[in-house]
Order: structure tokens, then sequence, then C-alpha cells
């Protein structure tokens, strides 16, 4: 390339993408020398753009992609069951549903302390979610707690949708109701983590949906001893702690790159431990980088570099990468990862500085 004053610019100089890639990603991955491995082992829900609920087979990949996510709650479509204690709500099984079903129950509140309410151990950071509709008006007002604080959800109408409590701390519970009034609820969810995911519908027991996981085989894309990687990710989470790590690169046991709980990026290579900076921002494209070679390793988050750590000379990676999560779908990402790139060389600090500013 040539510069407007006829110059010749050194592109291996000053940007990554001048060296080749050993691994270049898009939305779809793609890569000539090894092809990545898509998995689930259930069936899943995923809204289409029409934003009708559909269900896609085991293993087969749905467009988002999703992390490995439990409803906690039991009877999620049988308010009737004990599961759920009734203090003083009047049910009526059989009515209409969101998903074209009968499913959904009618609540009659007569009283402002009639709720219905399912109990579960404390489990942390967390979220819960219900399809509601109101029996008339156009902006009513329902209790629904997750909590003891509680929180009420505004904005109901006669027309079903689905509503998410935000989060709290420490969820124990699902607690429906604590107003006058005239309802129907379907498909409660109750899950750890800082968004509501798809709905999982659950009888006698809490139901796991499995992760959609993405993985490489290590072989020719990665060296453990020397190189650099980077990625773009958007965030489904504002400035909360989150619940667990989230990896972007890993072999389930160590990780040239990664976010911790309290949003710093990170690196772990089984001796030493590197914490960067921490991203900010809700929903926020993040550029983000890491290096390791030469007894050093760093991270790189829009255009900031962490302070260099010392790396052991060897990430001794297996022969499977996870790209955004372990090869079980735990310690999944919250939110949007592209553009992953790798290179089998140590790009200098100053490089990816830039390229991530």
């Amino acid at each position: 390339m040539v510069n407007k004053d006829g110059g010749k610019r050194n592109w291996k100089l000053d940007n990554p993408d001048g060296f080749l890639a050993e691994l270049s990603t898009t939305l779809v991955p793609q890569r000539s020398v090894a092809a990545p491995t898509f998995t689930r082992a259930t069936t899943a829900t995923v809204e289409d753009f029409e934003g009708l609920i559909k269900t896609a087979i085991s293993g087969e990949a749905r467009f988002k992609g999703a992390r490995r996510v439990e409803n906690l709650l039991t009877y999620t479509e049988d308010f009737s069951n004990g599961a759920w204690a009734n203090a003083g709500v009047v049910i009526t099984s059989g009515q209409s549903d969101p998903m074209g079903g009968t499913n959904a129950y009618k609540i009659v509140l007569d009283d402002s302390g009639d709720n219905l309410k399912q109990s579960i151990a404390a489990a942390g950071l967390g979220i819960g979610s219900i399809w509601i509709k109101g029996d008339s008006g156009s902006d009513v007002t329902l209790g629904v707690k997750i909590d003891a604080t509680g929180n009420s959800i505004t904005g109901i109408t006669t027309e079903w949708q689905r509503f998410d409590t935000g989060t709290v701390a420490d969820m124990n519970r699902m607690q429906i109701g604590d107003r006058v009034g005239t309802f129907y609820i379907f498909g409660a969810q109750l899950e750890q983590g800082s968004f509501a995911t798809s709905y999982i519908p659950t009888e006698a027991t809490a139901v796991t949906r499995n992760a959609d996981i993405l993985s490489y085989p290590s072989s020719g894309i990665i060296d453990d001893t020397v190189g650099a990687m980077s990625a773009e990710f958007t965030t489904n989470w504002t400035d909360e702690t989150l619940s667990a790590i989230g990896k972007l690169l890993t072999d389930d046991t160590e990780s040239p790159l990664l976010i911790n709980t309290d949003r710093t990026l990170g690196a772990v290579d089984g001796t030493n431990t590197h914490t960067g900076d921490a991203i900010t921002g809700t929903a926020a494209l993040q550029k983000m980088a890491s290096n390791w070679g030469a007894s050093e390793m760093n991270t790189f988050l829009n255009g900031v570099a962490g302070t260099d750590s010392t790396f052991d000379d060897d990430f001794d990676l297996g022969a499977t990468l996870g790209v955004g999560s372990n090869s079980d779908g735990t310690l999944s990402l919250f939110g949007t990862l592209k553009n992953l790139k790798i290179w089998k060389r140590k790009l200098p600090n100053n490089l990816l500085v830039g390229y991530t500013g």
C-alpha cells in the first residue's frame, strides 16, 4: 500500500492483519486446515426472525448460540401443583398460551396478599422471567419476586409478553401476585446469570438446557509457548459482578484469554494468573487481545495494555479448544463474540494497543 505522500507503508509493523492469522473467524467460523465442531446434546428453543418460538433439535445450531442454562423451578406450566404454595389465588388451567397450546393459567387475586410462590435454595446472582397478560387494561402491574425484596412487573396488557424481573444478588423464590386483579401466566423461569435466556419447560425436576458448544482442534492453530489472539465482544450485562468466569479460548483448564467475575480480562497458564483491565459499560463493543511468550503474558482492552505478568512459557493446551466456554458449556461468555483471531507469534504490545483501540 502507498501513502498519499508516495511512501510505502509496512503493514507487518503497524497492523496485526499484516500477519497471517492461524485462525480467523467472522460470524461463521472457518479455517482451511481444521474445521470447527458444533455440539449440543439437548433440544432447545430459539426465537426466529418473526418473533416466533421454534425448537432446534439436538445437535442443530441456533444462529445466536446459547450458554448452558438450568431452569431452577419445577412444574413451570402447572401452577396447581403442590410445588407452588397458593395463598388465596383462584386458578384455572387450560388457558391459551403464547406457544399456541393450552398450558397457561388464569389467576384471580382478590386481596393484595394473594400469591403463588415456589421457593428454591439460595442460588446467587440470577434473574426470573415469565409470560404474563392481563384480563383488561393497557398498563397493569403484577408483583413478581425472586428474593425477599421483590419487584413489580409493569406495562402488562391484554397481549402475551415475556417479562424479566431484573437481577438480584441471591435469588431464592418465584412469587407471583401481591396485587388485586385477574391475570394469565405461563412459563416461569429462574436461572443463574445476568439476563434471561430462552424458556426451558420443567415438570417434577429442574431441567438443564445444554449449551451450544463451539470447539476447534488446537493442532496447527495455536502455539502453547508463543502467540497472540484478539476478539470483539459485546456484553449482555452491566457493571455488576458476574456469576462465573467466562472463557474466550480454553482447553477447560488453561486459558490465554478470559473474563473474570469482576469483569477484568485474565489469562491462566496453570502456574500463573494474569489480571488486566475491567470491562465497563452496557452492551458496548469491546475490543480485546492477549499475547504470550518470552516468559511474559498480557491482555489488552480497547487500546489499553495491562501490565506484563510472568508466563511459565507453556499454556500446555489440550487437543481441543473451546471457543466461548469450556467443552461442556460451563464458564460461558455472557454476550456475543466475533472476529476471533489467533497468531502463532507474539505480536508486540504497542501493536495490540493500536489494534484494539
